[in-house]
């Protein structure tokens, strides 16, 4: 069965290449031509559909960077200042003092907060958000988080250098409205990030003359950018 499968294979190559004939020159520049413009319209096609998807993918990378640590920010703020009591209206701390301390960057980045509050009778945290250099793969700024718990004698850390979020370009806190012991009962949060994907085209972003922050910038390169902006109001403090 095998020796028939081969001969007749054979037989059928033989046969075919009896009947083959070379193609003509003018026959191989038509299909080259036509070969060429098909490749061509291939490579623009798939040149704009992956400037497009470097677009889109930098524009929600800003977003995933921004909208969620503007929600956490602003959770903890207005936390601030709250001071748990037991059934008979006694705190096992006291009163929460320097309920907010924002401290200004200036013409720089970034500005930080702390946040004093608790959580229970036993648990009274103090929560900063600051922010510190990476370099890997590209140097940024990115947001951290350090939590400590209070004792009643010191502070024990007990989240350190967590990070919060990554590609960070400013980060700045205005507070307003102080009550007695100074400290903000509003508070406004700016925040502008970066994409990590760099876009085809190169453009120029400077700081929205605005907003509250006082650092003056101005970026040009192929990265995306957006700000992200919050007013809290610390009802603790009222």
């Amino acid at each position: 069965m095998i020796r028939l499968i081969i001969f007749l294979s054979k037989r059928i190559i033989a046969g075919g290449y009896k009947n083959c004939r070379g193609y003509s020159m003018v026959e191989l520049l038509l299909a080259t031509v036509v070969g060429s413009i098909t490749l061509g319209a291939a490579y623009a096609s798939y040149d704009v559909i992956g400037k497009q998807y470097k677009r889109i993918l930098a524009y929600s990378e800003v977003q995933e960077f921004g909208m969620p640590v503007l929600g956490i920010i602003s959770r903890d703020i207005r936390l601030a200042g709250y001071k748990a009591i037991d059934a008979s209206l006694a705190s096992t701390y006291g009163a929460v003092t320097d309920a907010i301390t924002i401290t200004d960057s200036g013409n720089a980045c970034c500005d930080s907060i702390v946040l004093t509050y608790d959580k229970s009778t036993t648990q009274r945290y103090r929560i900063t958000y600051f922010t510190q250099t990476r370099t890997t793969p590209t140097t940024r700024q990115a947001i951290y988080m350090d939590k400590e718990q209070w004792n009643g004698v010191n502070w024990t850390t007990i989240v350190d250098d967590s990070l919060v979020t990554d590609y960070v370009e400013d980060l700045q806190f205005s507070g307003s409205d102080l009550d007695s012991n100074g400290d903000p009962m509003i508070v406004d949060i700016f925040l502008v990030t970066r994409s990590r994907t760099a876009i085809p085209r190169s453009k120029t972003y400077a700081n929205p003359g605005e907003t509250i922050s006082n650092y003056t910038y101005s970026f040009t390169d192929k990265y995306h950018r957006d700000e992200f902006a919050a007013t809290v109001n610390v009802r603790n403090l009222r």
